[in-house]
């Protein structure tokens, strides 16, 4: 009987611990001018629809390998899984209307290309963030 008293206890518990969820950001290079980006800017960016920053600057967009960041800042930035987000690019690729951002393993290596790269753009996972590449956007979950 106890037992049975104690699990909805337990669950309710459970569902207020804090999430583990990584927060997303988008990162530039230092010497990119831009000091914040619009979230219109960025799908933009990502989705193929734009090639370069505002200001006229190329972009050079990076993406993680599958990953839990890439599938959260899709599913927050478009609402769409990896399977359609991977769908879209194939498309594309297939009418040679556009590539897809370059993929990279891990975080660590898209900070690295971004400090490499004046018109990088990419995401990584915000405790990642130093400062060796500027934020210019916070993705906000529902």
């Amino acid at each position: 009987m106890k037992t049975i008293l104690l699990l909805p206890l337990l669950f309710c518990l459970f569902l207020s611990l804090p999430s583990k969820a990584a927060e997303v950001v988008v990162i530039v290079n230092l010497n990119n001018p831009i000091s914040s980006l619009e979230k219109r800017e960025i799908i933009d960016l990502f989705m193929g629809k734009q090639k370069a920053f505002r200001h006229g600057q190329s972009a050079r967009p990076f993406d993680q390998s599958e990953s839990s960041i890439k599938a959260s800042f899709y599913h927050h930035l478009i609402n769409k899984n990896l399977a359609q987000v991977n769908a879209y690019w194939a498309r594309l690729l297939f009418t040679g209307r556009a590539s897809p951002p370059q993929e990279l393993s891990d975080d660590q290596s898209i900070i690295e290309a971004v400090r490499k790269a004046p018109g990088a753009i990419a995401y990584i996972d915000s405790q990642w963030l130093d400062d060796s590449v500027k934020e210019v956007f916070r993705v906000q979950k529902d």
